[in-house]
């Protein structure tokens, strides 16, 4: 659920507590999803050493709450998402920029799509041939009125849908496909259309098979009643009102319950991929994503895999997806080093060390800091800071985080209001440090002013070690040591920029914060 609106001072604030990892029960579960829907598918440092450039760090000057906002905040994709190639992302499916943007296609540009794909089916209830006569919807709380008419396309009809319920008209014939394969059927009867959206649909059925309920079988029941449960999702997730919710950490299930196949941790980064997984609540395991277009193992579902997939194949990138080019995972950092149970950006970790990924935000004054192997204290140490590396590229958000990822951000009554921190799943300065700490172990308190004034030891700058903290003045960073002669850290710097490597400045304290023990 969102955290409460709230004003408060503090440059850290403490968001609202975090669901724990755990199962979360479907709201209109969907099918796993047959494996395949098309015939044709696209192919898919140095150790740190001790001083620094210039000399001992001075002590605090009074720059000022880092914390506080200072620059624009951008839009687009999420930071650290992948391109048309991207890999999935179990937390980040699709952005929401992609999967609201209903100026996405024209009626003539979604007409043309259907008529492509359709290719080679003769008759009425062709979906490129298919007109009905369809009734005015009201207007209500999610969509706008949808005014109907007689013989309606099937062009049509999703255009008007997506104008009404503000749902891109990509998303609804992607859902199509991989749901009925309604896009490229050759021989279908109004029979087909039964379940064409599998809205309400969930799998309640023997054995845990789909359960459609007779009365909202139909083309025109089954798209706009698809449409304004996307835009129901898009209105009520936010109020705590379905099982999935955006900077929560779930438990999501590979299958259905009576596969006995299990779950694993996602960490749901955007709305859009929170309503994916209320819609469809399954996850693809490796089997299944090794395997696209066909099938995995018995414990493989296909739903979203197809989704991300299909929509791939058909319109390019979804916004969200991991950048195929990213180094891949490897070693012992446990879910710090896996793009699933963390942030989106594998990191390398083996033992105590740690090796910075490949990532726009490791470049800091002209210098790229990936492939820097840092070596940590303990094998905590190096797990915490993959973690925090886990997420480079994420956006600031105020309040955001805690000891089990990202978080939606609170109100702050201010310029964090008015970078939209409140609506966004991300880190303030001392979230990612929280979450950084929590797996050395370490508990932390919330407040950056906390973390720096009441850690256990206060350590001169001529023993920093990674992992130690970083203070500033209404600021709190994650150190990395020194590498080529400079002094970096791990933070997440003010609203408007990003999670990212850099070089720690001359106004940090005199001192760094140690939470750990050897």
């Amino acid at each position: 659920m969102l955290a409460a609106a709230t004003t408060t001072a503090n440059p850290c604030p403490t968001p609202a507590p975090a669901a724990a990892a755990g199962p979360a029960p479907a709201a209109l579960a969907l099918r796993a999803g047959p494996p395949a829907l098309t015939a044709a598918a696209r192919s898919p440092a140095v150790a740190p050493t001790d001083g620094g450039v210039g000399g001992p760090v001075p002590p605090v000057v009074g720059a000022g709450p880092v914390c506080q906002p200072a620059t624009a905040a951008t839009t687009g994709p999420t930071p650290g998402a992948g391109g048309p190639d991207a890999a999935f992302d179990p937390g980040n499916i699709a952005s929401d920029d992609v999967f609201y943007n209903t100026n996405a296609m024209t009626l003539q540009q979604i007409t043309a799509f259907i008529d492509e794909q359709n290719t080679g089916c003769e008759g009425s209830w062709c979906l490129r041939n298919l007109t009905l006569d369809t009734t005015p919807q009201p207007a209500d709380a999610y969509c706008q009125a949808y005014t109907g008419g007689p013989a309606q396309s099937a062009a049509q009809m999703l255009y008007d849908f997506s104008l009404a319920c503000g749902i891109n008209p990509q998303v609804m014939l992607v859902t199509l496909q991989k749901e009925s394969q309604g896009l490229t059927r050759t021989d279908p009867t109004e029979s087909s259309y039964t379940a064409a959206w599998g809205w309400h649909c969930p799998d309640t059925g023997p054995g845990g098979t789909a359960n459609c309920d007779p009365q909202y079988a139909g083309f025109f029941h089954q798209g706009y009643g698809m449409a304004h449960q996307w835009a129901k999702y898009r209105v009520e997730i936010p109020n705590g009102q379905y099982n999935y919710q955006p900077g929560r950490t779930y438990d999501i299930a590979w299958n259905i319950a009576e596969s006995g196949c299990g779950a694993a941790p996602v960490s749901i980064r955007n709305l859009a991929t929170a309503s994916l997984y209320v819609y469809t609540p399954y996850q693809p395991n490796p089997a299944s994503l090794a395997a696209y277009p066909g099938e995995g193992d018995r414990c493989s579902s296909y739903g979203n895999r197809n989704f991300f997939y299909l929509f791939h194949q058909y319109f390019g990138s979804t916004g969200g997806g991991t950048a195929t080019d990213a180094p891949a995972a490897v070693g012992g950092g446990g879910s710090a080093g896996t793009a699933s149970a963390a942030g989106p950006v594998p990191v390398v970790t083996s033992g105590t060390t740690v090796t910075i990924p490949s990532s726009p935000y490791t470049v800091w004054h002209g210098i790229d800091y990936a492939g820097t192997v840092i070596t940590t204290p303990t094998p905590g140490i190096a797990a915490g800071i993959a973690a925090g590396l886990a997420y480079l590229g994420l956006q600031y958000s105020w309040g955001g985080g805690n000891a089990d990822g990202p978080t939606l951000g609170i109100h702050d009554g201010k310029e964090g209001d008015a970078h939209g921190d409140y609506a966004r799943v991300g880190f303030d300065c001392s979230g990612l440090t929280t979450y950084v700490a929590a797996r050395y172990p370490a508990a932390l308190p919330r407040l950056s002013t906390d973390q720096r004034y009441t850690a256990p030891a206060q350590v001169p700058w001529d023993r920093a070690l990674p992992g130690d903290l970083v203070g500033y003045d209404g600021h709190i960073t994650v150190y990395l040591g020194v590498i080529d002669g400079q002094r970096m850290q791990l933070e997440s710097p003010e609203s408007g920029d990003f999670v990212r490597v850099s070089g720690v400045r001359p106004d940090a304290d005199s001192v760094v914060h140690r939470w750990w023990t050897a």
